[in-house]
């Protein structure tokens, strides 16, 4: 049995490898894990994509991703891949709508608003594209056959 602490590193260096290697980053997204828009999300003009990577077909595992685009010449914006730790600590929840993501919960939590210091902002040349997977299988989202 392979251990979770080599599937993920597993994980990250395939997704990295794939996306990387691969021609446009955002065109290597499957269209139907893009997303339109968040709910109470404020209009944006950089693409995000949500879904499923399929890590081990056998037990039917599967890690959940966010990524979000640079907002400017993503084309040309190196890969940043944001990994929380700790039993309980999401990427999501952690990393991407309280910490360094593009848009933070409202103080009433029925919206969401910019976060100007987003990694996805163009800071000089250091804009880069943000992804988080969740990696911890035993914690975070996954999905597993009933």
């Amino acid at each position: 049995m392979v251990s979770y602490g080599v599937l993920a590193v597993t994980m990250v260096v395939v997704v990295v490898t794939v996306q990387w290697f691969g021609c446009n980053f955002a065109e290597g997204y499957p269209e139907e894990d893009l997303v339109a828009r968040l709910p109470g999300q404020p209009k944006v003009l950089f693409r995000q994509y949500a879904g499923y990577v399929d890590v081990d077909s056998e037990t039917g595992r599967s890690l959940f991703y966010y990524f979000v685009e640079a907002d400017t010449h993503p084309e040309t914006k190196p890969l940043t891949l944001w990994l929380n730790g700790g039993p309980g600590c999401s990427s999501l929840g952690g990393g991407a709508f309280t910490e360094l993501g593009p848009f933070y919960p409202t103080g009433d939590g029925r919206g969401l608003r910019i976060n100007s210091m987003s990694w996805n902002k163009a800071h000089g040349d250091t804009t880069e594209y943000v992804l988080r997977l969740n990696l911890v299988l035993k914690q975070n989202y996954y999905t597993i056959p009933s």
